[in-house]
């Protein structure tokens, strides 16, 4: 494979990366969400998140 493609699947080398967000309505509902983030930009980076959690008392 020539150096440089973009191989499917490989986020080292996506423009951009999908994954799910739970969004919220601001009154204690919430649903997931499709969603597209774009690759940094000059003096930004890109952060893997392996887990995140919601405490029932956030939502209140």
């Amino acid at each position: 494979m020539p150096c440089g493609r973009a191989i499917p699947g490989d986020h080292l080398h996506d423009s951009s990366l999908a994954g799910q967000a739970a969004i919220t309505d601001g009154r204690d509902n919430f649903s997931l969400h499709e969603v597209r983030v774009r690759a940094p930009r000059a003096g930004e980076v890109r952060v893997r998140l392996k887990a995140a959690g919601i405490c029932h008392t956030s939502a209140n």
